[in-house]
């Protein structure tokens, strides 16, 4: 019985820390999940933020218009994918994304 919790409990600590060591893996992780549910929003802005904290801002361009395009209505995104474009010198683009997001 302790032993089978001592393994329970390494599999938790090495699930937790992989992704931190090994970031490819929680990319991975995520992209799958979204792969499975594309029509989740949420997925796709979560999978941007993820690209962006891992220098991929060309893909988290695209994961933010995907979850742009599937959710018209929410403006956090619009501020996200503006906020984006802005740091990358895209100002046109930047905004474009902040009127559609409703803001001045």
């Amino acid at each position: 019985m302790l032993a089978s919790l001592g393994i329970i409990v390494f599999i938790v600590i090495i699930a937790a820390v992989l992704p931190i060591i090994f970031p490819s893996i929680l990319e991975g992780c995520i992209a799958f999940f979204v792969g499975l549910k594309p029509e989740d929003h949420g997925g796709w802005l979560y999978y941007g933020e993820l690209l962006i904290k891992m220098n991929k801002h060309i893909e988290a361009i695209d994961a933010y218009k995907t979850a742009a395009r599937l959710r018209l209505d929410i403006s956090e995104i619009w501020v996200k994918l503006g906020n984006l474009l802005w740091d990358l010198g895209d100002f046109n683009g930047a905004d474009q994304a902040f009127r559609t997001a409703g803001m001045p």
